[in-house]
């Protein structure tokens, strides 16, 4: 797993679920949190792709949770990365 990336995607989360269905632009993300634009547009597209968020272009684009925030929690970014078992040691032992 990628660490950096799965830390920005999380903060990413945490960020919008704030928001409460409101939309964010990347921008103002960015300069909120401040982290780079460029990276945080790329780890926002992934989440994307993936389900996690939808995103609208233009003057009040932006992004917003794709799910009830209640649905995505760390774990489910984990197993987004990585099966949970290879992820955990003990769980890779109890699987064999």
């Amino acid at each position: 797993m990628h660490k950096k990336r799965f830390d920005y995607e999380l903060i990413f989360i945490e960020y919008l679920k704030r928001k409460k269905g409101g939309v964010a632009d990347i921008r103002t993300i960015a300069k909120e949190l401040k982290l780079p634009k460029a990276y945080l547009e790329k780890v926002a597209r992934k989440l994307k792709r993936a389900g996690f968020v939808m995103s609208r272009r233009g003057a009040r684009g932006g992004y917003w949770l794709a799910k009830d925030a209640g649905a995505i929690s760390i774990g489910t970014l984990i197993e987004f990365h990585e099966p949970l078992r290879s992820f955990c040691p003990l769980l890779r032992k109890m699987n064999k």
